[in-house]
């Protein structure tokens, strides 16, 4: 049987079918914007890389960065209990984790990987300049790999302090990430970073386990155009 214009009747069944199981059983599709993370399989692809959200439920993607939606992704979740009824409620905690990941390019060029020690000290100048654009400080870092790729694997410390919101002073801790040169490219840097956050008498565990975070990074081709793009942007716009 054939409906008009040519489209089997057949299809389109199976297609409404197919729909109406989604609906049933709760299904959506994940899209590359703000919202829920609903698919923990979905890759979000950025300029010369891709990551999927931390493992684990109630991950939201935050809103794009204003400065460039195209090198960075930011992952949030949190909790918090308060009492008390209408505007006279009070705060009990609050607390959560955000994970991000932005691609940079390197001020410096590296002439040779297979110097160890000048690729890096490169990528830990570097760094040390991106975290003090987040308000942070290096703790720690060390040399590593990620599938394919040279890595610092660091430690970081917040220079915050206590910060003031609506639901009580917030501090950040437990800060961890890898900073990586892109297989591809000798002045092209990954950086990913987790960390979290938590009302100031509230503990923050000293480790975040977000070890598929970091194992989820994969390294994507640039195109000539997008790398020129590249040499025109800010080491300081991440996020």
């Amino acid at each position: 049987m054939v409906r008009k214009g040519g489209v089997p009747l057949a299809g389109t069944v199976s297609v409404a079918v197919a729909l109406a199981l989604c609906l049933l059983t709760g299904c959506a599709l994940q899209r590359d914007m703000a919202g829920t993370v609903n698919d923990p399989d979905f890759e979000w692809v950025r300029v010369g890389f891709s990551v999927k959200a931390p493992a684990g439920a109630n991950w939201y993607r935050l809103p794009d960065s204003e400065r460039d939606p195209t090198t960075s992704v930011t992952f949030q979740k949190g909790e918090g209990l308060a009492v008390g009824e209408f505007r006279n409620s009070n705060v009990v905690y609050v607390k959560g984790s955000t994970a991000f990941a932005a691609s940079t390019v390197l001020d410096e060029h590296i002439l040779d990987r297979k110097d160890n020690l000048l690729l890096t000290s490169v990528l830990r100048r570097h760094l040390e300049r991106c975290l003090f654009s987040m308000k942070e400080r290096l703790a720690r870092s060390v040399y590593s790999t990620l599938p394919g790729a040279d890595c610092l694997k660091y430690d970081a410390t917040s220079t915050l302090g206590k910060i003031p919101t609506a639901n009580g002073e917030l501090r950040i801790g437990a800060i961890h990430g890898y900073f990586c040169l892109h297989p591809g490219f000798d002045n092209l840097g990954i950086i990913m970073q987790t960390s979290a956050y938590a009302t100031a008498w509230t503990d923050i565990p000293e480790k975040e386990n977000r070890s598929s975070f970091f194992q989820s990074l994969r390294f994507l081709a640039i195109s000539s155009s997008a790398a020129r793009n590249l040499t025109k942007r800010p080491t300081s716009a991440l996020r």
